[in-house]
């Protein structure tokens, strides 16, 4: 099960989404989540770009206008190309035909599986298998790179020597959060982009 919206690795990763989403301008935007708090963090780093928002169902719709006065549609009321899944592909939602997809999702070829066996049962390859041959898959980035972990590891470990080499080590670590090179695969959170094939 994927943690409550509030922590680290769900806050991180939603802003990064909210970032990517920015490049496409106002358009309809489908936050593909049966969860409310996913929905809530999604819509509320979205709000201020004045694009319709859709959700899956009637109480997502009424809670976030609720707690946040802002109007947001239905799928399937406003016609939309443009999907965001966060860690929803591996909890069973699927594209509608929308001609672009962004894609959060947890990886069970990282660190995490390592720590907590069978924490994450998905990986990556299964997730871009689900959604082939229908869209073209392709990395954007990735949080907890292995890069990251080694960082944090070290810094744990000698950073008992002293106050600060932890911290030094540390930060190298935290500047190593976000790989956008080819350690995705080993990553625990990779976010995907993919547009429509037919």
């Amino acid at each position: 099960m994927l943690a409550d919206s509030n922590s680290i690795e769900v806050r991180y990763t939603c802003d990064l989404l909210a970032a990517q989403l920015a490049a496409f301008g106002p358009q309809p935007i489908r936050i593909a989540t049966e969860r409310l708090d996913l929905a809530l963090a999604l819509a509320r780093r979205l709000a201020w770009q004045s694009q319709p928002l859709l959700v899956e169902c009637r109480t997502l719709r009424d809670v976030i206008h609720q707690q946040l006065d802002l109007e947001v549609g239905l799928v399937g009321e406003v016609h939309h190309s443009l999907a965001v899944f966060p860690f929803s592909i591996e909890e069973g939602l699927r594209p509608t035909g929308e001609q672009t997809l962004l894609v959060a999702c947890r990886n069970g070829l990282s660190y995490k599986n390592l720590i907590y066996p069978g924490a994450v049962r998905s990986t990556v390859f299964g997730t871009i298998g689900r959604l082939r041959p229908a869209y073209s898959m392709r990395p954007i980035c990735a949080l907890y790179p292995p890069s990251f972990i080694g960082h944090w590891l070290l810094a744990l470990l000698l950073g008992k020597l002293s106050a600060p080499l932890h911290f030094r080590l540390g930060q190298q670590a935290l500047d190593r959060l976000i790989d956008w090179g080819p350690l995705w695969p080993l990553s625990y959170i990779v976010l995907l982009a993919g547009d429509y094939a037919g």
